[in-house]
């Protein structure tokens, strides 16, 4: 701090480049305003969490980072203003301004400096764009991590999870290269602080509670934990050539990410007793008495207070928590450093709701199409193998109603059947039960009656014993496929990439398409809300899967999931009963029985509630009624979808285990 006599501090710098939307160029301002420093901000737009900062001393407005004229105007500045340290606040800004440090934000570099420094690799694949990716998405050893090679753009996926080909879309369209890496389980850790002249000056150790996103995420709830001193006796290797702040991401004892730069959970460290970024502007100035390194308390909490909500109310809305346990999640706790809202700075916080007020998505947003604008590029395909099961799932629900059906009255996504989750089949009267289930059709409207879903007509398509998708049979005539669109898209409250791409093909077609659409591209906060509170209100149904081996209870039971999502019926395989909905598959040993809801609090049709017992299914018995399968290589196939049938009949109360 400075004090009467004491020379003027020189400004800092803090840049990203990218939307105003950064929350470590944020916790980079905060760090530096509360030590004292005058803080610059680089700005691309009018709506800028830092510049917004109580801390911002002057907001510089730059070209977006991903121009070639970035670079330019930032050292333009820096040739003006004497500043003290520039703080580049994301991978896109180093690589663009070839910072030091910016080789280790290439994920290949980060692995052949791990192996260096002796930390064990993740096995991993490089592909140097994402025809090349997706050409290999069949023999991947899924699940995978997928990640950009080096993130030179702040927008769009750079790290994410994929369980099976169709995950690999974000990649279409985007730059490589890509690296695909093992999934590693396992707590997942931070060591993070300031090295200078091979040396540590600072460190703080944390551990992560929960990450947003959820699979594949940044902290949204962290804690400082002890000194791993074996582990700093690494980094020094690790980070060979590199002066200034850093974090260090690890699985177990695999490196899984270096960030050379600020990052976003920084307020921690800052309130655990380490101003990482007041540091280096001391040693930038020659202060030689940061010898010793300087060490954070054990104990502290940090919280992303948004992305924190979003990790709850989507394992709540996925059934993977409990209302007990979300709402101790959230509890608020004294202490806690936050990266987000802060009492005594509020207008960042003011700043980040109206940039997304003006849109809930992260992507770019998508113009409405018109005459002028060409068509907006059309959501990623599904996987070969969706997209196969999808056209035949349509051409099946074409030949079996092609009697009853009205004209025209087959309906799939402008884009093709592949784009279409199930066939809509509009007929002139209800075709014969009995003849649909002589195809092997399967019925499932009493099974999501018994969920708490009204519906008359879904029929899980059936082809040699496979179920290959769904059909959703309506007695009237067929809307106008505009009218469909946009009726969805009002259901919805956002027009998504599939509905722009959808009306751009009609609109090409010459059908008039309405010009007042919602702008935002994915569901508001308050409606992802109103969607996990609904479905921790729906029934369930408890199958308990007994006999067999584990691994083929196993097997059995994710074939069984896949084909009940096929079908439209929602289902997991969890032991989280007090919050999983829908199916829920359990394994041999039965689950214990919650208190039975009164009966007079369900609605008719809703069926049976939460603690009304389990289905019971055999799969020894199963197994043993595979020989009247017609093929002996779809045996997996009819034994999943015996069990759907044997849901589908059970339209009485479950029996109890």
């Amino acid at each position: 701090m400075s004090g009467p006599g004491a020379p003027a501090m020189r400004p800092v710098l803090v840049t990203d480049g990218g939307n105003g939307q950064s929350r470590s160029a944020l916790a980079a301002v905060r760090a530096l305003g509360a030590a004292g420093h005058d803080v610059h901000v680089t700005t691309t737009g009018p709506v800028s969490v830092p510049g917004w900062s109580r801390h911002c001393r002057r907001q510089i407005r730059t070209p977006v980072v991903t121009s070639a004229a970035y670079a330019a105007a930032i050292n333009a500045l820096r040739a003006q203003v004497d500043y003290a340290a520039v703080f580049p606040a994301s991978d896109a800004a180093l690589l663009a301004l070839d910072w030091p440090g910016s080789s280790l934000v290439h994920k290949l570099e980060v692995a052949r400096s791990a192996e260096r420094a002796g930390f064990p690799v993740a096995a991993q694949r490089s592909f140097d764009a994402a025809a090349q990716l997706l050409d290999a998405a069949e023999v991947l050893p899924y699940p995978v991590v997928v990640k950009t090679e080096a993130r030179q753009s702040p927008s769009g996926p750079a790290v994410w999870r994929a369980d099976e080909p169709a995950d690999l879309a974000p990649a279409r369209g985007r730059p490589g290269p890509f690296v695909v890496q093992e999934w590693l389980t396992g707590g997942m850790t931070a060591v993070a602080g300031v090295i200078w002249d091979g040396e540590l000056r600072a460190v703080a150790h944390q551990e992560y509670l929960r990450t947003w996103p959820r699979a594949c995420g940044v902290a949204s709830a962290a804690r400082t934990t002890g000194p791993d001193l074996e582990l700093e006796g690494r980094l020094p290797q690790l980070l060979a050539g590199y002066d200034g702040i850093f974090q260090v991401q690890l699985i177990g004892d695999h490196v899984i990410d270096i960030n050379p730069r600020v990052y976003g959970s920084m307020a921690l460290g800052v309130r655990a007793g380490v101003n990482l970024p007041s540091l280096v502007c001391r040693l930038h100035q020659g202060d030689g008495d940061l010898a010793a390194p300087r060490r954070a308390r054990s104990g502290v909490r940090y919280r992303w207070l948004e992305g924190d909500v979003r990790h709850v109310v989507q394992a709540v809305g996925d059934g993977q928590v409990g209302l007990a346990a979300a709402a101790g999640a959230l509890l608020p706790r004294p202490g806690t450093a936050h990266g987000d809202v802060s009492a005594t700075d509020p207008l960042p916080t003011v700043a980040r709701l109206l940039y997304a007020g003006r849109s809930t998505s992260r992507a770019a947003e998508l113009p409405v199409p018109s005459p002028q604008s060409p068509p907006p590029p059309p959501p990623p395909p599904p996987s070969a193998q969706a997209a196969r099961d999808r056209e035949l799932t349509h051409d099946t629900v074409a030949t079996a109603l092609a009697d009853v059906l009205h004209e025209g009255g087959l309906r799939v996504s402008p884009l093709g059947p592949a784009w279409s989750r199930d066939v809509d089949a509009y007929v002139r009267d209800w075709p014969d039960a009995a003849t649909l289930e002589g195809r092997g059709w399967i019925n499932v409207d009493d099974l999501l009656g018994r969920l708490g879903h009204g519906t008359t007509g879904r029929w899980a398509v059936v082809v040699d014993e496979r179920i290959v998708g769904a059909a959703d049979l309506e007695r009237t005539a067929p809307p106008h496929p505009v009218d469909a669109v946009v009726a969805r898209i009002a259901r919805q409250g956002w027009c998504g990439p599939r509905e722009h791409a959808e009306l751009a093909v009609l609109r090409s077609r010459g059908l008039t398409v309405p010009a007042d659409l919602p702008t935002a591209t994915s569901p508001p906060v308050h409606r992802r809300l109103r969607w996990a509170l609904r479905n921790m209100l729906r029934p369930r149904v408890v199958l308990r899967l007994t006999g067999a081996d584990a691994s083929t209870r196993r097997r059995l039971r994710a074939r069984i999931v896949e084909d009940l999502d096929r079908a439209g019926v929602p289902a997991r395989a969890s032991r989280a009963l007090l919050a999983a909905r829908g199916v829920v598959l359990v394994d041999d040993r039965p689950p214990r029985p919650l208190p039975r809801r009164p009966s007079s609090t369900r609605q008719r049709g809703a069926g049976p509630g939460p603690g009304e017992g389990w289905a019971v299914v055999d799969l020894d018995e199963v197994a043993a009624m595979a020989a009247g399968a017609p093929n002996a290589g779809t045996v997996v196939s009819w034994q999943s979808s015996e069990v759907l049938r044997r849901l589908a009949r059970s339209t009485g109360r479950p029996q109890r285990g």
